[in-house]
């Protein structure tokens, strides 16, 4: 899935201070793929998500994303005239 920054800028509005207990977590650590930490987002590493924690986690995740108002499709793009 390709990085959605509406989405992400969405989540972190609604959920910062969420993170924020998630991090107190055991297994988990900022959302940092590039060197620059994503406020708001954390990545939890596979041994926080052994047994029931990986339920866990996908509960907390599925009540975060049914709080979040619907998302409008945006128009396709125009295809460019003359090219492949």
């Amino acid at each position: 899935m390709a990085y959605d920054k509406d989405l992400a800028d969405r989540v972190r509005a609604a959920l910062p201070d969420g993170a924020e207990r998630a991090l107190g977590q055991p297994h988990v650590r900022p959302m940092d793929f590039t060197g620059r930490p994503m406020k708001g987002m954390v990545f939890v590493e596979l041994g926080g998500l052994t047994g029931a924690a990986l339920e866990q986690w996908i509960n907390a995740a599925a009540a975060f994303t049914r709080t979040l108002p619907p998302k409008h499709p945006r128009p396709p793009s125009a295809r460019k005239a003359g090219g492949r």
